[in-house]
């Protein structure tokens, strides 16, 4: 019984993870869009 409840901890865990890894996947993504964009605009300062 500890084992299984071990063993669910654990994947519950690591989907946890899995979902936090995304979303800073996302985030970054959308955070390198925006820094295109400022690239952008600063080419035309420069």
């Amino acid at each position: 019984m500890a084992l299984e409840h071990l063993c669910a901890t654990i994947c519950e865990e690591n989907i946890l993870i899995s979902e936090n890894v995304v979303h800073l996947i996302k985030d970054t993504s959308q955070q390198m869009d925006i820094w295109d964009e400022i690239k952008e605009e600063i080419k035309d300062f420069i």
